[in-house]
């Protein structure tokens, strides 16, 4: 499944992208091993999808959900949610952006999503990041943190640094 604005600009509140859904439809059709019959393209605004939209369409949770659409702060706080609702439990979230000097919202976003605490209003978050490079943030749930931790260790060494509590490797 794929969400994006595409043409619908007019709710591309950052301006970050021009949206063609031709062009995306094209490059599935080129790179897609199944040339994107598996892929069903939405367009609209992420702020408006509930979690249950999704799961319904895809008949399972996703195991790979990519966070790169509005580069504002809502959008992203948005997004996260979205994916955290969404995420199956051996699933990997990908925040696009994350350290881009262009797109600030971005890690304010997810620093925000982050740090939301067990007595707030709002549910902790189910997801913890566990790697980040200059442009992706890689996020799990705590149960799979540390075989991914190890997993991605075993890749490709990298150092590990304290981010929201937990060492991240950095690569």
């Amino acid at each position: 499944m794929a969400i994006d604005v595409f043409e619908r600009q007019d709710l591309n509140v950052d301006h970050s992208g021009a949206g063609s859904r031709e062009l995306f439809i094209g490059n599935l059709q080129k790179y897609c091993r199944h040339a994107g019959r598996n892929v069903q393209v939405v367009t609209a605004d992420s702020t408006i999808l509930k979690a249950r939209d999704i799961l319904r369409t895809l008949s399972m949770k996703p195991r790979f959900f990519s966070v790169d659409g509005g580069h504002t702060v809502r959008h992203v706080m948005s997004d996260m949610a979205l994916a955290d609702r969404c995420i199956a439990d051996f699933g990997v979230v990908l925040v696009d952006d994350i350290l881009n000097s262009h797109w600030l919202g971005v890690i304010e976003g997810v620093c925000r999503y982050l740090v939301r605490s067990p007595l707030s209003l709002m549910h902790s978050p189910g997801i913890v990041p566990f790697a980040i490079n200059s442009n992706k943030l890689f996020l799990c749930r705590p149960s799979t943190y540390d075989q991914y931790l190890q997993a991605f260790n075993e890749l490709s060494p990298a150092k590990a640094v304290q981010f929201f509590g937990r060492a991240v490797l950095v690569w």
